[in-house]
């Protein structure tokens, strides 16, 4: 309990993004929040969200890494590795699992509507049958910033951490490369992974938070 409500910065609005989701499931078709972004690009839209992405990848496990480093948090730096490891591993493990279509083929050739969803000048709609549920990059980015949050005892980082690891998840709507049911999937899993490393990680540290 403790550990929740240390952490509510993080927790409160990431329950009332889940409840909002599965609302917004419940009421509308699959893929209707793919197209709703097709339809509704600009190029700020389109240059942002393009960059947004990047914050579920690779890329950021090295900078922490780095900068945990730097400051001789070596406990830190290796759960760090071993969070993005993982959650590697098991996204494409659950990938292949449930074998659910990207958008670009879920459009074209389920529901027969080929040109319905648009691309991002410049980015290339993935199309596989393995590769939908859960997004990898959501898994990745609430697993390494889900752990930072947990890690770090800053209320104002708590939510900034929760606002970047939303942002990565949207980008992969935006960008057409999955549905809603994905990302909210990805969170769930990388959660569950930070969560879980982080306990971990108790076990082996004296000192419980990075203040």
């Amino acid at each position: 309990m403790q550990f929740l409500f240390r952490n509510s910065l993080y927790f409160i609005p990431l329950l009332v993004v889940f409840l909002g989701g599965l609302l917004f499931l419940n009421f509308y078709s699959k893929g209707e929040e793919v197209l709703f972004f097709s339809d509704n690009r600009n190029d700020f839209l389109n240059n942002f969200f393009y960059l947004v992405n990047f914050l579920g990848e690779a890329y950021f496990y090295v900078f922490f890494g780095l900068l945990f480093l730097i400051f001789r948090k070596y406990k830190a730096v290796i759960f760090i590795t071993l969070t993005g490891v993982t959650t590697l591993l098991l996204s494409q493990i659950l990938k292949l699992y449930f074998g659910f279509p990207r958008p670009s083929i879920y459009f074209s050739e389920l529901l027969k509507m080929p040109g319905a969803l648009k691309p991002v000048p410049g980015v290339e709609l993935v199309s596989s049958y393995t590769s939908s549920f859960p997004s990898g990059h959501t898994m990745s980015a609430f697993a390494l910033y889900g752990f930072l949050t947990f890690l770090i005892d800053k209320p104002a980082l708590k939510l900034l951490f929760f606002i970047l690891a939303t942002l990565a998840a949207l980008a992969r709507v935006y960008l057409g490369q999955h549905f809603l049911m994905d990302i909210l999937g990805g969170a769930a899993f990388g959660t569950s992974i930070a969560i879980i490393f982080y306990l971990i990680f108790l076990k082996f540290e004296k000192q419980q938070l990075i203040r």
